[in-house]
This record gives structure tokens, C-alpha cells and sequence, in this order.
């Protein structure tokens, strides 16, 4: 038995992208990459439809600036990945100083141990013989 996949769905399946990201795009949340485009375009012209790039991206810059509600959830999104990307970033940064700080640790207790092997300690004051 077929599934019958709505207009959204198949162009979905063809760019390779979730059904989601198409409703994005036609919302004017977000415009497709270039080469996504280029397949856009290539379906419509396939299906008989003249389709250019201004077409595709005019259409998300025309609803974004037609609608306040977009801009603000386009700001509300880019704030999101950018505190996302903050965290990933200290993240990073708090796992790099454990790596060198693990590393640093190692190296003294290599160090230590090659002292110890090669010059005795000196003996603790309550060990001297006079």
C-alpha cells in the first residue's frame, strides 16, 4: 500500500530535508540554503512552473517585514542558538583546561618520579645522625 505524502512532504523527500523545514520556509521563519534552492527551482521548472531565486527568497524577506510576529520569533530563535552556542563554547573551554590541567599533573608526577629514582631525598631532619 502507498502512502500519499502531501505537497510539503514530497518536496521535502527530494531536498532531504525534514517536512518541518518546508513549513518554515513558507512561513518566512527561514529561507532555504542556495543549493536546496536550486532544487526548488528545478522542481518547479520540471512541474511547469517559473520559479527564480527572487521568487524563493523575496518571498521570506516579503512576509518578514510584512509581519512583526515573524521578526520577533526569528530574534527569539537566533537568541536561542546563540546562548546554545555560548554554552557549547564554555563547554569547550572548561574541557580543554581539565585536558591541560590533567596533562600538567602528569607531567609533574613523571618528574617526581624520575627525581625520586635518580637522587635519594634528603633525609627529614629527625632521621639525621650527627
Amino acid at each position: 500500500m502507498s502512502r500519499n505524502l502531501g505537497g510539503a512532504e514530497r518536496l521535502a523527500g527530494e531536498l532531504g530535508v525534514n517536512s518541518s523545514a518546508i513549513y518554515h520556509w513558507i512561513r518566512g521563519m527561514n529561507a532555504p540554503r542556495p543549493d536546496r534552492a536550486a532544487v526548488i527551482q528545478r522542481l518547479a521548472i520540471e512541474t511547469g512552473f517559473s520559479l527564480n531565486f527572487e521568487d524563493v527568497y523575496g518571498h521570506v524577506s516579503e512576509l518578514q517585514s510584512s509581519d512583526p510576529a515573524i521578526v520577533a520569533e526569528i530574534y527569539r530563535r537566533k537568541k536561542k542558538r546563540a546562548a546554545i552556542e555560548e554554552k557549547k563554547s564554555a563547554r569547550v573551554a572548561a574541557a580543554e583546561f581539565l585536558v591541560k590541567s590533567l596533562t600538567a599533573r602528569r607531567r609533574l608526577a613523571a618528574v617526581d618520579q624520575s627525581i625520586g629514582e635518580t637522587d635519594p631525598s634528603p633525609a627529614r631532619p629527625d632521621e639525621v645522625t650527627l
